[in-house]
C-alpha cells in the first residue's frame, strides 16, 4: 500500500519546486520594485545601525524558535502523517 502512494507524492513534490522556481521569476520583478520604494526605510537604517552581536541575534531567534519544528516534520513524514 505504501508503494502505490511513492509515485503521486513524487509527482507533487516535483510540481511544487518547479512551480516554486517559476514563481521566483514573479516575485524577483516586485522585490527589485519594492526595493526601490524604501517602504521599509526606517527598519532597514535601524537594521544597519546594530552591532554584530544583536544583528546576529536579530537572525538567531526565528531559527531558534523554528528550529524544533523541523525534527517534528522529519517524524510526522516519516510515519506518514504527511497532512496533519
Amino acid at each position: 500500500m505504501a508503494r502505490i502512494w511513492k509515485t503521486p507524492i513524487l509527482v507533487l513534490a516535483t510540481a511544487y519546486f518547479v512551480l516554486d522556481g517559476l514563481f521566483s521569476y514573479v516575485t524577483r520583478p516586485v522585490a527589485l520594485w519594492m526595493s526601490k520604494r524604501r517602504i521599509l526605510e526606517r527598519t532597514r537604517r535601524w537594521i544597519v545601525s546594530l552591532r554584530p552581536y544583536p544583528s546576529l541575534a536579530l537572525f538567531a531567534v526565528p531559527v531558534i524558535i523554528l528550529e524544533p519544528a523541523k525534527p517534528l516534520a522529519g517524524y510526522l513524514a516519516a510515519t506518514g502523517h504527511v497532512c496533519v
